[in-house]
């Protein structure tokens, strides 16, 4: 709405006199008058002497008593000094605002005149129109747009008058209540200094949980505070943001003029070997902290300096000694899964600290905060993001990146973006550009481009060429695999999950490594877990973990390194109970929890397992096979459940194979082994159909299917071709005809 001319004047005038008052109210703030007059008598930077020998020496007594009063009169004088100067400009300034005001009123003419020519109200509505055009990409979203541009205008700076602005100078003489700490600065970081806070960025969406750690820190009794959280969850963030109000005087008073000092204490442990001399000097660093007064001492990983197990370092006497002091407050980081093992059994460590949990923010927080990052990021770049492009960010980074929590994974991905668009000169950041930053992050596909796209039309075919005699099962896969990517991105179980069923070397297994093949690449190494393998109660900790071993797991690790794979569970019917319900889990759920008690997870897994189970019973049926009777069968026979078999998106069943189909595979394994003899000996050779049938009908057994098939092949023809070569019988065409 459009402002009347008296209205504006009058909001003018408002904004002049807030000024005056603002500058009113900063100026004792500036020169810390309250926090001078509490200490008008404090020492010098807290600097105090001490006995330092034992029993009464009237000459070292008289020494620190007469140090003492010396640092005593210098803090004195230089904080009346301090009190003199502000009393002098707070004086001159109450004068001069009568001044000001008239100054004001005379000027109001020509100021007025210059905002006419522009209007205020035009300048807004063209501001908005443009942030519209260029954040706006589908007219659905125009409100959401119109907040963010809300959102834009309340980030942009505020005037310098503005109170928030005046109250974040560091005032006067801040580090005049500081104590110094010669052997502490050795080994932390000053998180409240002008060098560090002028690095970091701005945190946001973690208000709630900093107010929390201030009330706690201001308490009288137990106000130290352990925070734990997830990896990524954004511990070190929230204590930035701490540090942040107190280097800009937005804290609570109580924390007005504290240092946030963060602790090395791997720093500490490389320079003593001896686990006394450590603790004593730890020791030394806490008293330290404890006489400067003003210390706040952030502690990370808490977790390695609480217990003398293997590889950690235990402090516990000197934090539990030291740590209660009212002079001195910890801010302490940990794990879930560190904290249930290692702190938690410490309960003088537990009852040294108030805990925190940290949990991932929400999606709908998650969006304001990339919104906002957002701005400063176009700022930065001098690039243009779209609101849709923005949500795209936010939704894939929730689906693929799966190691990182909200908001951290939303704003890597939209940092790595940015700096992509802006290496490639690019006018715009795209949804395209999105995707493939993604890709490179997951090492999956985020959209089916037309590489895969062709792969996948003609998936069938390339199976096919591997797989032989096969053919129904392969169009079954086929259009499951099809399904699967097309969905991709619209549920939360694994890519795909295929059961297949069959006897053996019917190529369910060769199958499973031709799908990662052409989908993920000749060079893919899939995860294959032969149930054979794990027979005993406690082969469980293999594939996810031991909480005593601090191991995170085979299939952890595995899942973890490449999560876009494909994972092959052979003969899944010797799955033991436990194994059986883990799978289930992962294919319900598409993910699980290891022992460290860390999820992963699976979605972008396609799950293939195999079994054997009712073999004897396919084989009697031959060609005569219908899926749903062999299916009723082993859940009849109380081979698997209808709950397992009826979480895998498609069962599929490899019928036995024929002599007819076992010639076939043979005519094509023949090829290549012709193929490799051919290159070794300089020869041609040529081996009749007749010699395949006889060598099928006599010394191959059906019961074992296409396995064994290419070293029969190789032991009949190599040894015959190695033979004549040996006996120098190779004729001279060079051509050898093997038959029966």
């Amino acid at each position: 709405m459009k402002l009347s001319f008296k209205e504006e004047i009058k909001e003018d005038y408002g904004n002049f006199l807030k000024a005056l008052t603002n500058i009113f109210i900063f100026l004792p703030y500036y020169f810390s008058v309250s926090k001078i007059i509490k200490t008008i008598f404090s020492p010098w930077k807290n600097l105090i002497f001490y006995q330092q020998k034992r029993g009464f020496n009237l000459s070292e007594w008289l020494s620190v008593k007469f140090s003492n009063l010396i640092s005593r009169l210098i803090g004195f004088s230089l904080r009346i000094s301090l009190l003199i100067i502000f009393a002098f400009i707070q004086t001159f300034y109450i004068i001069l605002v009568p001044f000001l005001i008239l100054s004001y009123w005379l000027l109001l003419p020509f100021t007025f005149s210059i905002k006419l020519i522009k209007p205020r109200q035009n300048q807004y509505q063209q501001l908005k129109d443009q942030f519209i055009k260029t954040h706006l990409a589908n007219p659905k979203n125009l409100p959401q747009v119109e907040e963010w541009f809300l959102m834009a205008i309340s980030k942009k700076k505020k005037k310098w008058w503005h109170l928030e602005n005046l109250l974040s100078i560091p005032p006067c003489a801040k580090d005049w209540s500081k104590g110094f700490t010669p052997l502490l600065d050795q080994y932390v970081v000053d998180l409240t200094s002008s060098s560090y806070q002028n690095k970091i960025k701005d945190i946001l969406g973690r208000k709630k949980e900093i107010d929390i750690i201030e009330r706690s820190l201001i308490k009288e009794e137990d106000n130290n505070v352990l925070i734990v959280g997830e990896v990524g969850v954004g511990k070190r963030a929230i204590l930035d943001g701490l540090a942040k109000r107190i280097y800009h005087g937005t804290s609570h008073s109580l924390l007005a003029y504290k240092r946030v000092l963060l602790l090395n204490l791997e720093k500490l442990a490389a320079n003593f070997n001896d686990q006394k001399k450590i603790e004593f000097f730890f020791e030394k660093l806490l008293k330290e902290a404890i006489q400067a007064g003003n210390i706040i001492l952030a502690i990370d990983n808490l977790d390695r300096y609480v217990t003398s197990q293997s590889g950690h370092i235990d402090l516990s006497i000197p934090l539990v000694t030291l740590g209660g002091s009212n002079k001195l407050e910890i801010i302490a980081f940990t794990t879930p899964y560190h904290y249930q093992k290692y702190i938690d059994p410490n309960k003088n460590i537990v009852d040294l600290f108030s805990k925190i949990e940290l949990n991932e923010v929400s999606k709908e927080a998650a969006e304001k905060i990339l919104l906002a990052r957002a701005l400063k990021d176009e700022k930065i770049y001098h690039l243009p993001i779209t609101y849709e492009t923005i949500r795209l960010i936010l939704n894939k980074s929730q689906y693929y990146i799966t190691k990182i929590p909200f908001p951290e994974k939303a704003i890597d991905l939209l940092e790595n973006v940015f700096v992509a668009a802006s290496e490639n000169k690019a006018h715009q950041i795209t949804n395209e550009l999105v995707d493939k930053i993604l890709e490179e992050i997951t090492g999956a596909p985020v959209e089916i481009d037309n590489n895969l796209r062709i792969k996948l039309t003609q998936i069938n075919q390339l199976i096919g060429r591997r797989i032989l005699a096969q053919d129904e099962a392969v169009n079954q896969i086929a259009t499951a695999l099809q399904r699967a990517y097309l969905l991709r991105g619209q549920r939360k179980k694994p890519l795909a999950s295929l059961l297949f069923l069959g006897p053996t070397g019917v190529g369910k297994t060769e199958t499973a490594k031709t799908i990662s093949k052409i989908l993920m690449g000749e060079k893919n190494e899939i995860i294959r877990l032969d149930m054979a393998n794990f027979q005993q109660n406690k082969d469980e900790e293999k594939l996810i973990g031991s909480f005593e071993d601090n191991e995170s797991g085979y299939l952890s690790e595995k899942i973890t390194k490449t999560p876009y794979n494909l994972l092959l569970i052979d003969e899944i019917e010797k799955a033991r109970p436990n194994l059986r319900n883990l799978f289930l889990t992962i294919l319900d759920e598409g993910y699980f929890t290891n022992s460290r008690g860390e999820r992963i997870d699976c979605k972008n897994l396609i799950i293939v397992a195999t079994s054997n189970a009712g073999a004897k019973y396919l084989i009697e049926k031959g060609e005569k096979i219908d899926q749903a009777e062999f299916t009723n069968y082993l859940q009849e026979a109380n081979i698997f459940l209808p709950e397992f078999l009826n979480r895998f998106d498609k069962i599929i069943v490899f019928k036995p194979l024929t002599k007819e189909s076992i010639i076939i595979i043979a005519q094509a394994k023949i090829k290549d082994i012709i193929s490799q003899l051919n290159n070794q000996y300089q020869i041609k050779i040529n081996v009749t159909s007749q010699f395949l049938t006889n060598l099928v009908n006599q010394k191959y057994n059906p019961a074992f299917g296409a396995r064994g098939l290419e070293k029969l092949l190789q032991t009949e023809i190599g040894e015959k071709v190695a033979s004549l070569v040996i006996n120098n019988k190779i004729p001279p065409t060079r051509e050898i005809s093997l038959s029966y």
